[in-house]
């Protein structure tokens, strides 16, 4: 007869390793289950961290508040969510395009090896106006939002889009001039 997720949980505590081998195959449906949403579209190791995930929730489980699968469950997702959060921060932190990225953004092809660090050099000393600047800056460099181009000039949405515009044609411009 199968024993339950908290039976297992007293033995393995216990030092049953057969038990905690036991609880982790009876709940290894549901982890993967769980992870199989977020595995590739945002975390690159999303089994490892659910794995990470199941070994803490097994440590801090308290059967008083309730049944192991729900607070492994809810380990999981905070996690995953975490890691998530963490993977975004990094990419907001290094966003530097590619010239292939910037290419495919901008829907133009360039056969020019150009180094991009020096393409947005020559279009921040062409551009005069200090909006279009910081679109290069923050959005294009640092990889930030356009909206927080927009608080920090506390410029509307329709003229923040105007000026991201601009930068877009300004940057296909450059592009002409290169290939």
């Amino acid at each position: 007869m199968t024993k339950s997720n908290e039976e297992l949980i007293k033995l393995a505590k216990a030092g049953d390793t057969y038990a905690y081998n036991e609880l982790y195959e009876n709940n290894k449906a549901a982890i993967y289950k769980l992870i199989s949403s977020y595995k590739y579209k945002y975390i690159d190791d999303a089994e490892g961290e659910a794995n990470i995930a199941f070994v803490e929730a097994f440590n801090n489980y308290d059967e008083t508040k309730g049944k192991f699968i729900t607070f492994l469950w809810n380990s999981i997702i905070y996690k995953l969510k975490n890691k998530i959060r963490e993977e975004n921060r990094i990419k907001r932190k290094t966003k530097l395009f590619s010239i292939n990225e910037l290419e495919n953004i901008l829907n133009v092809k360039s056969n020019y090896n150009y180094c991009l660090h020096d393409l947005l050099e020559i279009l921040n000393s062409k551009v005069k106006n200090e909006i279009q600047r910081d679109i290069i800056k923050y959005c294009i460099i640092k990889g930030e939002k356009y909206s927080y181009v927009g608080k920090i000039h506390n410029v509307k949405q329709q003229n923040l889009t105007w000026h991201i515009n601009k930068v877009k044609d300004l940057l296909k411009e450059e592009f002409a001039n290169i290939a």
